[in-house]
């Protein structure tokens, strides 16, 4: 059969969508300091509310976003994760894990805007 690439001019940036698109859980090189920036800039939260004790629901899911990605990510422990963001413990990290989960399952519109963090997160990361 004739080659799917016959009519496309391979470009590193036509393999790199090849790559983001077929292969998303693929290990992207990023650590929690960028993705604390990339998650206080997505929902306009201060890398200080994200650590601080502030229960408004925007920094609360802001900082669940941030331990979920953090989880995905990075090797980090739970227990590292959960200090980092204002001195939780590991089972802070845990509800919030699950949190994230149940909120990607029943809203499309949150799905959504997990899936665009993810774009963001990996982008910088695919040499």
């Amino acid at each position: 059969g004739r080659s799917f690439f016959s009519k496309k001019k391979v470009s590193l940036n036509f393999i790199k969508e090849i790559l983001r698109n077929n292969f998303i859980d693929f290990k992207v090189n990023v650590d929690i300091f960028f993705i604390e920036k990339v998650i206080s800039n997505y929902y306009k939260v201060s890398l200080e509310n994200l650590k601080n004790r502030s229960r408004k629901k925007n920094v609360v899911i802001a900082r669940q976003v941030a331990m979920y990605f953090s989880r995905k990510y990075t090797d980090c422990s739970l227990k590292f994760i959960g200090n980092y963001f204002g001195g939780r413990d590991h089972a802070t990290v845990i509800y919030a894990l699950y949190s994230i989960n149940i909120m990607i399952n029943k809203s499309k519109i949150f799905k959504i805007s997990i899936n665009n963090i993810d774009k963001k997160l990996k982008r910088v990361n695919i040499y």
